[in-house]
């Protein structure tokens, strides 16, 4: 199957687990997967880490992507 996007929120380790988790990693190869998850360190709950697959691109990350405002940023003092 050609897929455009995988989304996984399964842990902030980047860690092969069970479930969905687990079957991304070895539909695309386990150990390949890892270690490209390896490189990329964890990341925080409620960041955005795009992947691309081409190794033209660089990966993006987004501090923010689900967590609600402060009320700092909101306006408030």
């Amino acid at each position: 199957m050609k897929v455009g996007s995988i989304v996984n929120a399964a842990n902030t380790d980047l860690q092969m687990c069970d479930w969905v988790c687990g079957a991304i990693f070895k539909a695309v190869g386990a150990a390949q997967l890892q270690a490209a998850c390896y490189k990329l360190a964890a990341i925080n709950t409620g960041e955005l880490l795009l992947r691309w697959a081409s190794t033209s691109r660089q990966n993006f990350r987004h501090p923010r992507c689900w967590s609600r405002p402060s009320a700092v940023e909101q306006g408030a003092e």
